[in-house]
């Protein structure tokens, strides 16, 4: 599966610089201005189809074949990127777009899904690192292909400068090296079909799709960690689309040109890199849901940075900062609601998630443009002789970077009132009320330390146990399942019954009720 993710992830990023660069070409003869918006168009009709389908797409999420869903939705796609090879026309481009985006509405989350059901919940946080770094990163290795793709065009052909055909291979080999990327991990889920534990329960079978709808939406409503989480990466997406929209504009204000928002594009991404590998080690003593606001109040505050900067090179810099803690906090909430959703609804709150980041991005990258252009350039006087300047694109991300830390502070508060302070246990309930006396015999507490974090669990386990001894207390620490011959039957059981794939949770539950 991760093997399918990356080259599927390679196709996609191929497929998206083909797009752009087949609009421009399909539009060469015409103005600067139309060739513009002939691109914008790719990136807006990728996005319109969540105004459309997305409620929709969050509803049924939960209530088909996931498996068969996927390999369908993959093979539709990969049909539709080889029409648009053939096709070679800018109105069939969109419509083709849109439906792929659709097909994709429904396939992201059920792919999402399988690949927390698949992976062992200890192993979630590294196996979804290795996924998202894999993702992000084939952004990189697609531009360079692409790029090699077309010099060897032009050498082929022989013609060189702006003539019309010169990329005209390049897209149609990239298009086809999408369509066979689609039609690869189509053909994963389908061989490893039987390995996937994804059908949909019966109740979910029987409900209407706005029951389903509902149920996800109440879910996130008063859940506060996961309202949290929804409501940080909202936030943070809608000041990424701001930035994203005016960067161009901003860049141009740097007297940095095309190149230097190349440059800014691959720092971003590069820093997005960095960020999810550096994710889950970033403050170890601290809980992950408050290293996520953490990370998304630095994001904020490096874009208030940003807005008086006047320098390229620093410029660079600090967007790779920004990049870095966007994928920081993207890697940690996407882990977070893997641990956090129970199976039954993980979908509807995956669809839900990216649904809503979608349209907020289209809106604010819509907007983000407008809106500079509105505030215009400003100077306040500083002194005698100096002057602060803020262009309309600076302020916008001073903007950006205000509503990040707003959302950083809700995040943070949110996960700060689901978390227990440890030394509060220790010294309030545990050791000064109920802990036994050491002369009371045959007596003893049960003490259970629960979290999503394997790291941070054993780390209060240990603060636990370390307290107790200053007491004069002799704790014994185990683990779940338990060190002992019924915790190793008990293992060998689950281990038995998961590979036929017939344990039920009220099983699970109840051996595990008996190891305890």
């Amino acid at each position: 599966m991760w093997a399918a993710i990356t080259f599927s992830s390679l196709g996609d990023w191929l497929g998206l610089l083909a797009n752009t660069a087949l609009a421009q070409q399909l539009t060469h003869n015409q103005s600067h201005t139309a060739q513009g918006a002939a691109i914008s168009g790719v990136f807006l009709v990728r996005l319109a189809p969540d105004l459309f389908f997305g409620p929709i797409a969050a509803a049924l999420a939960d209530k088909l074949d996931r498996r068969r869903l996927v390999i369908i939705g993959d093979l539709t796609a990969g049909l539709l990127y080889a029409s648009i090879a053939i096709g070679y026309d800018l109105v069939w481009l969109y419509v083709a777009q849109f439906l792929i985006e659709a097909v994709g509405l429904f396939t992201q989350p059920a792919k999402q899904v399988i690949q927390v059901t698949i992976v062992p919940k200890r192993l979630l946080a590294t196996a979804n690192q290795v996924s998202l770094f894999s993702v992000y990163g084939m952004a990189l290795v697609a531009s360079g292909l692409f790029a090699l793709l077309s010099a060897i065009n032009r050498l082929i052909s022989g013609h060189g400068g702006a003539h019309e055909n010169n990329a005209h291979t390049a897209i149609v080999i990239a298009l086809l090296i999408n369509t066979v990327s689609f039609m690869v991990s189509a053909g994963t889920v389908f061989i490893s079909r039987h390995d996937i534990p994804v059908v949909p329960a019966e109740r979910e079978q029987q409900k209407s799709i706005f029951a389903l709808l509902n149920e996800g939406v109440s879910f996130v409503r008063h859940q506060p960690l996961i309202r949290g989480l929804y409501v940080g990466i909202i936030g943070a997406f809608a000041a990424g689309g701001l930035t994203a929209g005016v960067a161009p504009l901003w860049v141009a204000t740097l007297s940095a040109g095309t190149a230097g928002y190349a440059i800014m594009f691959g720092t971003v991404f590069g820093g997005l890199a960095i960020g999810m590998l550096l994710g889950p080690r970033v403050l170890p003593g601290y809980t992950r849901s408050r290293v996520f606001g953490l990370a998304i109040g630095g994001a904020g505050v490096t874009l208030v940075t940003m807005s008086f900067v006047r320098d390229f090179i620093l410029a660079a810099g600090m967007a790779t900062l920004v990049g870095t803690f966007a994928g920081m906090a993207w890697i940690i909430g996407y882990t977070l609601i893997g641990h956090e959703v129970e199976e039954r609804l993980r979908g509807r709150i995956f669809a839900f998630v990216l649904s809503s980041v979608r349209m907020i991005l289209l809106l604010t990258i819509a907007v983000g443009p407008v809106l500079a252009g509105a505030l215009g350039s400003h100077s306040i006087p500083v002194g005698n002789e100096s002057r602060l300047r803020f262009s309309g694109p600076g302020l916008t991300l001073l903007i950006g970077g205000v509503l990040a830390l707003g959302v950083s502070y809700y995040a943070w508060s949110r996960a700060t009132r689901t978390t227990v302070r440890v030394r509060d246990i220790v010294r309030a309930r545990v050791v000064r009320r109920t802990m036994p006396r050491r002369s009371a015999e045959h007596r003893g507490l049960f003490l259970s330390v629960d979290g999503a974090d394997e790291t941070v669990t054993a780390r209060y386990a240990e603060l636990l146990r370390a307290a107790m001894h200053e007491h004069g207390l002799v704790p014994l620490t185990t683990a779940e399942p338990t060190d002992s011959a019924v915790g190793h039957r008990v293992t060998d059981l689950m281990r038995e019954q998961h590979e036929h794939d017939d344990v039920e949770p009220e099983t699970a539950a109840l051996l595990s009720a008996a190891d305890r």
